[in-house]
């Protein structure tokens, strides 16, 4: 089992030096980038050897995935400059959050709302599968965004998806905060191909688990993931960065003793 932890570029040495095997670089870091920046992050990234599993925060409101505002032409040019950068750093995975970009307005009906989503991962998988890259789906919870909250919401977007290289990224924390028990989500783990884990509430930060309760929690997520047969071999913690300094040691070592 490999322990990562999300992270930006900044943050490449931190989290190679807290001992985490991977890092999930955030995708809105890494376009932000000009050219030049990102030859020399490359240029240190091959260098150093810590491997980069995927991307995730994929992008913002400026980019809508749902809504009057969705531009197919945008997205199809972002993903494919992405899945150019995510090729060049050798990942495998991009996760498809987005809160910001999910936030339809309310008479915006939700059948609209999935025909726009499921038209953009019929593209992404598209541009991405020659690469060996893998688009993954995420619930988010309602505090975040009004589209796609529940894991089943999700499970059934992919279920009519079917592309070879779609799946979900089954994250822990939105599902604790739309009452989705971890023993009840045994029906999306097939498609399950990455987990994210974090602490937080409705409407603070999210941060690293840190005590001997996180790592009981931590213990029982990875038992009800593995008796629901979760066949990845990732796991990651999705927190406020501004606690990685802190924290992020601490809590790759209950990573370490409870998912390993």
């Amino acid at each position: 089992m490999k322990i990562g932890c999300c992270a930006t570029t900044a943050d490449y040495l931190t989290v190679k030096e807290q001992g985490y095997d991977c890092i999930e670089l955030s995708a809105r870091d890494i376009m932000s980038l000009p050219e030049s920046e990102f030859r020399d992050f490359r240029a240190l990234y091959l260098e150093t050897g810590f491997p980069c599993i995927g991307f995730n925060n994929f992008c913002g409101s400026e980019l809508p995935l749902v809504g009057p505002g969705q531009d197919m032409g945008a997205l199809k040019d972002y993903i494919s400059c992405l899945c150019e950068r995510g090729k060049a750093l050798g990942i495998r995975n991009i996760g498809i959050g987005a809160p910001a970009a999910r936030n339809p307005p309310d008479d915006w009906p939700e059948e609209r709302s999935d025909t726009q989503m499921l038209a953009f991962l019929e593209i992404a998988c598209s541009l991405t599968e020659s690469s060996g890259i893998r688009i993954l789906l995420e619930a988010i919870n309602d505090n975040a965004c009004r589209y796609l909250n529940r894991t089943a919401d999700a499970v059934r977007l992919l279920r009519v998806l079917s592309a070879s290289n779609s799946g979900l990224v089954l994250d822990y924390y939105h599902a604790r905060l739309m009452e989705e028990e971890p023993e009840s989500l045994g029906f999306a783990m097939p498609l399950v191909r990455h987990i994210h884990v974090s602490g937080g509430e409705r409407g603070t930060a999210r941060f690293f688990f840190t005590t001997a309760n996180d790592e009981e929690e931590l213990r029982h997520l990875r038992i009800c993931a593995f008796e629901q047969h979760y066949s990845g071999d990732t796991v990651s913690v999705e927190a406020d960065r501004a606690f990685l300094q802190k924290d992020g040691e601490c809590c790759r070592i209950l990573l370490e003793r409870s998912w390993k």
